[in-house]
């Protein structure tokens, strides 16, 4: 199992550094693969993967948070207008994880892949340029905005690549400069969601070795430290290959796994 983990560590970092995609997306489907065969409890086996999606996160984001940062790519007034939404929303959303049933969780997965996949295939992003204007909305929209964000990362462990990039950019943020304030964010808002997990699986009284609560650690650790190998090698192989043939390869990828989910 320590190979399985290096390896779903090692998938994460070379598509983050590839794509610039979130792990979520990877890490989940490939935790809750796992865990059913090590035959943690089906009933919490997408709870659990939820959960370690976040820890993940939590702690992968923070390095590319430094980096960002010393880059000056990360805008700490938009983050301060930004987190409190994202900070109920995952609290929301993990809770709300927390009482759902794994099957429900699977629909619910499966149906985001599904869509992730149609956005990546036929939907080409607009870049917002540097030094463009950014059009934020009011401030309750945006804390509207921000709280339906933070419970997609609670509710399904899935956090900056998929959603909140998207929505920087369509604000008019860079890509730049919408990856560092992605990063920072991710760090506070996946690790309070893991947290949460954490207290909400001690207080349900879910037991499995070497975990706590939702967190199931030998998982974590050996997934982050295989992305922490392997992302640099991502990012490098990146500038080599046509992205958009890249994205299209992984969009057929979520789709597969989307479907899977939902069958």
């Amino acid at each position: 199992m320590i190979f399985l983990y290096l390896l779903i560590g090692a998938a994460t970092g070379l598509l983050s550094g590839l794509l610039g995609v979130g792990g979520g997306v990877i890490i989940v489907p490939a935790f809750f693969w796992v865990f059913y065969t090590i035959h943690l409890p089906l009933t919490f086996a997408m709870h659990f993967a939820i959960a370690g999606s976040l820890a993940v996160m939590a702690l992968t984001s923070l390095v590319a948070a430094f980096f960002h940062y010393h880059r000056g790519n990360v805008e700490l007034s938009l983050i301060k207008k930004l987190l409190p939404g994202m900070v109920l929303g995952v609290l929301l959303g993990s809770n709300l994880a927390a009482m759902a049933k794994t099957s429900l969780l699977e629909l619910l997965f499966g149906i985001l892949l599904l869509v992730i996949a149609f956005r990546l295939f036929f939907v080409r992003q607009k870049i917002a340029q540097e030094g463009q204007v950014i059009h934020l909305p009011g401030w309750l929209t945006l804390s509207l905005i921000m709280v339906v964000v933070g419970l997609c990362a609670g509710l399904l462990g899935v956090g900056g690549g998929v959603l909140i990039i998207p929505v920087l950019t369509a604000f008019g943020i860079s890509m730049h400069k919408a990856a560092g304030v992605s990063a920072s964010l991710i760090v506070p808002v996946a690790l309070i969601g893991a947290l949460n997990f954490m207290l909400l699986g001690v207080r349900d009284h879910v037991h499995f070795m070497h975990s706590t609560g939702y967190l199931y650690w030998p998982a974590i650790l050996l997934t982050v430290i295989g992305g922490a190998i392997f992302a640099p090698l991502g990012t490098a192989l990146g500038a080599r290959f046509h992205h958009e043939v890249l994205k299209k390869i992984y969009a057929v990828l979520l789709f597969l796994i989307g479907l899977h989910f939902l069958l």
